[in-house]
């Protein structure tokens, strides 16, 4: 386990388990690809929203574009459906 993952792993309440795929693999890390996916998506529209709301560009190196990252993810765990009907947010915390 790295220095990085040792912290990670000491912070959380619950116990974290690594899961090792092979190199190169992106069949194998198709979850956390279509993750990255679905927030770099969000973020193109919020970011477009913006955009649209300001009347002007904002670039990408902005310091803006971090907070729109973490604000599509954030968005996505508390309100997109999955196949159970449940939000990430109501399955990791179980409430609404």
């Amino acid at each position: 386990m790295s220095a990085i993952q040792h912290e990670i792993a000491k912070r959380r309440p619950f116990e974290t388990l690594l899961e090792n795929c092979p190199a190169g693999d992106s069949q194998a890390n198709g979850i956390a690809e279509r993750a990255v996916q679905s927030i770099a998506q969000q973020v193109r529209v919020l970011r477009h929203s913006l955009q649209c709301k300001l009347g002007a560009v904002v670039p990408g190196t902005h310091a803006v574009t971090c907070w729109l990252v973490e604000h599509a993810a954030d968005l996505l765990n508390k309100y997109q459906l999955g196949e159970d009907g449940r939000t990430a947010y109501h399955r990791l915390r179980g409430k609404r």
